[in-house]
């Protein structure tokens, strides 16, 4: 009975939080740093004009994570559609 409760209000806290992890680890670490080199490489390094504000979230941080996940996107349909 105890034990069913502490289950029922602990596993879904802890599925969050590592769910809240894994996203902010691949938004912030992986999209940011794939978004921020394809900007560079496309715009000849004009965008962005720094480097990710660690004080303050702004939509160019999101726009550059935006073309993070879109390359991927690019990549990940690229090679289904070549490997098959």
């Amino acid at each position: 009975m105890i034990f069913e409760t502490i289950v029922e209000v602990a596993l879904p806290f802890i599925g969050r939080v590592i769910g809240y992890l894994a996203v902010e680890i691949c938004a912030h670490i992986i999209f940011y740093f794939t978004g921020y080199g394809m900007l560079k490489i496309v715009t000849l390094g004009h965008l962005p004009k720094q480097f990710i504000d660690p004080k303050s979230a702004n939509k160019q941080d999101n726009y550059v994570i935006l073309v993070g996940l879109v390359s991927w996107v690019l990549v990940v349909v690229g090679a289904i559609y070549l490997g098959s």
